[in-house]
């Protein structure tokens, strides 16, 4: 097996030494490890300081080669489930190892451009979703949580960093910036209801997520979070990346474009549409989330 990269920190070597346990074939092993090490010297950092713009960087730079005849759609496809499977897997060390609380596997979510049937079979049943809303419909912040995940496709960092002041109303339509990004989501009406609700009961802080000091969320709060609701719902433990891919998929299932899916998800920045002056526009946003028969009720109406 080849040497490990110079930029791989002790702790991703412990890590994947758990991670290659189960793995019978040394072939598989020399895969796994060939495609991280590729992944780590072309970013030029640790596999666990990786951000969601190293991983979309990745994405475009092996798209390029796949569209150049370098190298085959499936191998790609390969590679990024590899990448994903090691990043999951570290999601699941968290309480044996010293993580940072940034950490996300932002690689699941491109796997939505390959074999898009079969991914829109995979989605959880919508009956979990109902089970895990029932099992957080007594609390308001999980709720909406659950609902920005699935609905609108938002990244646990995204919840994290929310403040009221991001939620604006153009011409009736309500919209969320993401400032750090300068990115417009568009929220539609069934989640704008959720929102109102939360909001009713919601104390001020300056954030619009907080846990029970006062103090802003991390992703390690909402990985618990995921844990404990799905724990109370009887599910499989799905995590916040799961949902937002099931949002994908469901995109999908309802007849969306490539283009209003990579969009909608902010996978690539192709067709974001940036804010300048509150300028907004309904656009591929809103024609993509309003594919989308199924809506959300807020907490306690049926």
């Amino acid at each position: 097996m080849r040497e490990a990269s110079e930029y791989m920190s002790v702790t991703t070597v412990m890590l994947w030494e758990k991670f290659i346990q189960h793995f019978r074939n040394p072939k598989t092993r020399e895969t796994y490890f060939g495609d991280i090490n590729e992944f780590l010297e072309m970013t030029q950092k640790d596999f666990l300081l990786l951000q969601a713009s190293d991983v979309q960087r990745y994405y475009q730079d092996m798209k390029k080669r796949v569209e150049s005849q370098e190298i085959r759609s499936k191998t790609f496809e390969k590679k990024l489930k590899e990448l994903h499977a090691f990043a999951d897997f570290i999601l699941k060390q968290k309480k044996e190892y010293e993580i940072p609380s940034t950490f996300q596997d932002y690689f699941y979510g491109y796997l939505v451009y390959f074999d898009k049937e079969d991914h829109v079979k995979e989605v959880f049943p919508i009956e979990d979703l109902d089970k895990m809303l029932k099992a957080a419909e007594e609390e308001y912040m999980t709720y909406t949580i659950l609902v920005l995940f699935y609905r609108v496709g938002l990244l646990s960092t995204d919840v994290c960093a929310l403040k009221p002041a991001d939620f604006v109303t153009k011409e009736g339509q309500l919209y969320l910036i993401l400032r750090e990004k300068k990115e417009v989501v568009y929220i539609p009406k069934d989640v704008a209801e959720v929102l109102k609700c939360y909001e009713q009961v919601r104390e001020e802080n300056e954030y619009y997520f907080f846990n029970g000091r006062g103090n802003q969320l991390n992703t390690m709060y909402l990985h618990r979070m995921m844990r404990r609701i799905t724990q109370k719902a009887g599910v499989p433990d799905y995590s916040a990346m799961d949902l937002r891919s099931a949002y994908a998929g469901t995109l999908y299932a309802y007849g969306a474009k490539d283009a209003q899916v990579a969009d909608q998800i902010r996978i690539t920045q192709m067709h974001i549409k940036r804010y300048a002056n509150e300028e907004f526009q309904d656009d591929i946003k809103q024609s993509a989330a309003d594919l989308i028969k199924m809506i959300v009720i807020p907490p306690g109406k049926e």
